[in-house]
């Protein structure tokens, strides 16, 4: 398998830039194992381990690694290891060796010559013995993205969406390549007006976005947090100061970068009262809307609590703007750390009488009262709230229906299980029930008998050895049904995947076969078609 299909195209986009900017130490290295230590916004530590050719397992302690994606530090690591593999161990030590034994005119006489007929290698050049010195232009950069900008849109000035990504990445190794020289020479401020320009220019350029602009903003915010952790007080108050600048009255897309950037990063008391003050402004405007109001009201209440309110004081301030729900719920939450449960349970009991029509705030109220029952011991209420969590909620949550088992003997469970089944008046969880008491034939029912194709995909493994024949007149059906229409070869190309994948179940060639027939005779003239699938009659 080759390493690069454990990556998002993102990702090995990032790590690929990681690996060109030289970000890529090597630590260890040896038959079934490589460490390094990859250089960003901070210096994250990567370990890859191999049998053989394979990988085994990797490693690493940045944010995005922890909850076992595959990150650019990964990426770039993989694609060092792979330059590594092209040359001799030898011949690096040599490359160091040889280096060091010429005379430096000679070196600079090579550099000289081949920085005439290599432009990105001068610009790189250049670039490296900037930061080196510390002369970092931060007006290059601006004008570094408009031109990566120029190059990614087309007439019109739209970026479209097979060129957003590529963009996106380019941007963002622009600004890292930028600020982590910033911020290594304790430049802040600049390193803060260079990430906010980059941010406020992409913010209005025109791209078709699938997740791009987020990822940027997720990747300039870490930025921001650096540049706010290495500052002194002093530089916390520019910093302070040319954030608020920029903030809206509004939860805008545009300017929520530099909302959160305040609130997460400046915990000190006059930064806190100055926003308490901001936002006891903003609450008593009149042009705001119902959704962006709640949220001031509750980051008001968030910072009296770090500013050491009086508890009467946030109460009073909470009835105040009793109507919203998430005040309501930060007030009961306030009484059960107080160990006051009775008014935390009147509390959610009145939401429940607000917010009847609400699906999602029925199910987390109902949720909070079941723990608070269950950790008071009052279990006839709490086996109250996990039944109209489980028969009335649209749940998705498999914990629920498992905490519920476990409040029975097994000679009791089959008849409660049953009755818990026919009184759910949301049936999408009952697949997950079925799978967890072994019921296959009731989830094979189910599934065909509501012929959802996302289902039959989700659960195939488990149908496919009893059930193939199902399976594959499920799928026979949508793509003839899909096949109605002309397409694009993107999309002939995933109808024939689709092809390859129902021949290796059983009895599938013969039902490829048959569809294949079909579309001859059918969509002879769709040439692109015609190619796709016969490539998979090839094959068979």
């Amino acid at each position: 398998m080759d390493w690069k299909e454990l990556f998002e195209k993102r990702i090995l986009e990032r790590g690929y830039d990681y690996y060109r900017s030289n970000k890529v130490e090597i630590t260890t290295i040896s038959s079934d194992e490589i460490g390094a230590v990859v250089s960003g916004t901070d210096d994250y530590e990567v370990n890859i381990y191999y049998s053989g050719n394979e990988i085994d397992d990797m490693f690493c302690d940045c944010p995005y690694a922890v909850d076992g994606k595959n990150c650019k530090h990964m990426a770039a690591v993989l694609y060092m290891a792979e330059g590594l593999k092209e040359m001799s161990g030898s011949t690096v030590t040599d490359m160091e060796g040889l280096l060091n034994s010429t005379d430096a005119e000679l070196i600079k006489k090579f550099l000289i010559n081949a920085m005439k007929f290599d432009t990105a290698l001068k610009d790189r050049f250049v670039r490296f013995i900037s930061a080196e010195n510390g002369n970092i232009n931060i007006d290059d950069y601006k004008t570094r993205l408009s031109i990566l900008v120029k190059n990614y849109s087309d007439k019109s000035g739209f970026i479209n969406w097979k060129n957003a990504s590529p963009f996106i990445g380019d941007a963002v190794a622009l600004l890292e390549e930028c600020t982590e020289n910033l911020i290594k020479w304790k430049r802040f401020v600049d390193a803060f007006e260079i990430s906010s320009y980059y941010n406020d220019e992409i913010m209005i350029t025109a791209i078709d976005d699938d997740g791009d602009i987020s990822y940027f903003q997720s990747e300039c915010f870490k930025i921001l947090e650096a540049i706010a952790v290495a500052s002194d007080l002093n530089t916390k108050r520019r910093l302070f100061n040319m954030a608020f600048q920029k903030l809206d009255t509004r939860f805008s897309y545009f300017s929520e970068i530099y909302f959160l950037f305040i609130r997460n990063c400046f915990d000190e008391d006059e930064f806190l009262e100055k926003m308490l003050d901001y936002s006891d402004k903003v609450i008593l405007k009149k042009n705001i809307d119902d959704y962006e109001l709640e949220e001031w009201i509750v980051y008001h209440i968030e910072l009296m609590g770090k500013l050491d309110y009086s508890f009467e004081d946030i109460e009073f301030f909470c009835k105040r703007y009793w109507k919203y729900n998430d005040v309501r719920e930060y007030l009961a939450d306030k009484y059960l750390a107080n160990g006051d449960t009775e008014k935390a349970v009147a509390v959610l009991k009145e939401s429940l009488e607000i917010k009847k029509g609400s699906i999602n705030a029925f199910e987390a109220l109902h949720s909070k009262l079941k723990d608070i029952y269950k950790q008071i011991g009052d279990k006839r209420n709490y086996v109250k709230e996990l039944w109209i969590i489980l028969t009335k909620c649209s749940n998705t949550d498999l914990n629920y229906y498992l905490e519920y088992k476990s409040l029975f003997a097994d000679d009791e469970w089959k008849e409660n299980r049953e009755k818990l089944f026919s009184s759910m008046k949301y049936k999408a969880m009952l697949p997950e029930y079925f799978i967890e008491e072994g019921l296959i034939d009731r989830l094979a029912d189910y599934v065909f008998e509501n012929n959802n194709i996302y289902l039959i995909e989700k659960y195939e493994s488990l149908l496919v050895d009893d059930y193939s024949e199902l399976v594959l007149g499920a799928y026979a059906n949508e793509l003839n049904k899909a096949a109605e229409r002309t397409a694009d070869r993107p999309t002939y190309k995933c109808w024939a995947d689709k092809l390859r994948h129902m021949k290796n179940i059983n009895n599938g060639e013969k039902a490829v076969n048959e569809i294949i027939e079909r579309w001859r005779e059918l969509y002879c003239n769709r040439r692109a078609m015609m190619q796709e699938i016969n490539m998979v009659a090839d094959e068979l």
